[in-house]
This record gives C-alpha cells, structure tokens and sequence, in this order.
C-alpha cells in the first residue's frame, strides 16, 4: 500500500550493503502501450495499488537509502490467449517475441527486475 514506507523498513532491517530484489509491472512499457488499461498488472484483483517505471524506481530507491544496482525489463504482450481467436493471438504472439529483446535494451518491457543495495 505504501512502498516508501516498506522499502524504509527493508532498508532498516537490512545489513549493510545488503541487496534487496523487487520485480514489478513496468509502467513505461510497450504492454500498456498496446494493451492500455487491458494489462494485466492494472486488475486490482491480482493486489497491485502501486505502479512503478524505471525512473519512479530510481527515484523511490534513492529517496529510501538504496542504490540501484540493476534495472532490467524483459518480455512483451500484447494479446491474451482468453481474449482473441486463435489466429489473432498466435500473430500478436510472433509480435511480441519480436519486439521482446529491443524492449529488454530500451527498459520498454513488461515485467521489471530490480536489484537494490543498502547504501552505507
């Protein structure tokens, strides 16, 4: 509910130079681009309230006492399975697999990994 708070209190009981992992929705990427308020990490039901790109997570890390070590993003969707006929999702399916590496190199995919040191 409130991650500059629960990133403090990781900050608090983490050794010194001790790393924290995080993996989240990317806000910035070409996912919600394409699928707007279709993707997945918007449906409130899966418990997201807080949404991050890479740049809000600079900015919550340093505002917290962690340095960002990593930042990678990786994948893209742009269909669901459930949501189109066969075809249409076998085509948007060759898309995204496409596009999934130059999103992986322009922090433009999907799913965010996230690599925190406590700073000293």
């Amino acid at each position: 509910e409130k991650p500059a708070e629960l990133l403090e209190e990781c900050h608090r009981i983490l050794r010194n130079s001790g790393f924290m992992f995080i993996t989240t929705g990317n806000t910035s990427s070409w996912t919600v681009r394409w699928r707007r308020q279709k993707w997945d990490y918007f449906d409130l039901k899966l418990g997201h309230i807080s949404f991050f790109n890479p740049l809000s997570m600079r900015i919550l890390a340093r505002n917290t006492g962690f340095e960002v070590v990593k930042i990678e993003t990786r994948s893209v969707s742009l269909r669901d399975k459930e949501s189109a006929s066969w075809t249409v999702y076998r085509v948007a399916k060759i898309a995204a697999e496409a596009l999934s590496l130059p999103a992986r190199l322009l922090n433009r995919g999907h799913d965010m990994f996230v690599v925190l040191k406590k700073a000293v």
